[in-house]
């Protein structure tokens, strides 16, 4: 069986490529098999590696993006203020959780969709914005986590310690 949750988890690397995810799971399932020396080499390389959007999140952002564009366009509501993006950086910041100020200085309520499923009659508002930003998706801390587990449960709690005392504290 465990031969077989490798061979799973080595072809899911092939698959998906390289990357903060990927090494993650890899991770996890060797943490879940008890080969905590394997697991521990994949969590370090997480913690090596910087975050970043799949290519298949990306795609149906940019797909989103695009949808929300066309309705903007359709309903003539376009207005100076754009979302915040890697492609206009100077936009006015928004997390959805309150009113973005423009470039005018008036405030304008943005909605967050942070959805990772999008359907072409899915009806969303032209003040919808698709935002991901990497310290949603930054696995470090989970990583850390899992760590510290395999620490304690060695005995090695001045390592646990330290990978706190690195990445976990304020």
């Amino acid at each position: 069986m465990a031969v077989q949750a490798i061979a799973c988890i080595l072809m899911y690397h092939q698959l998906r490529g390289p990357g903060q995810e990927t090494y993650f799971n890899i991770g996890r399932c060797y943490h879940h098999l008890g080969l905590f020396h394997f697991a521990i080499q994949y969590y370090n390389k997480v913690l090596l590696t910087p975050p970043s959007v799949p290519k298949d999140v990306q795609a149906q952002i940019d797909k989103m993006n695009k949808s929300l564009a066309r309705n903007r366009e359709k309903s003539g509501d376009l207005t100076s203020t754009q979302t915040k993006s890697a492609e206009n950086p100077d936009a006015p910041q928004n997390r959805g959780d309150g009113p973005a100020e423009d470039q005018s200085g008036s405030t304008k309520n943005h909605k967050t969709d942070k959805t990772n499923s999008f359907h072409e009659n899915d009806s969303l508002s032209s003040d919808t914005a698709v935002v991901v930003q990497l310290s949603d998706i930054d696995l470090t801390h989970e990583t850390v986590f899992n760590m510290c587990q395999i620490y304690e449960a060695c005995g090695s709690e001045h390592l646990a310690r330290q990978l706190l005392y690195q990445y976990a504290v304020v």
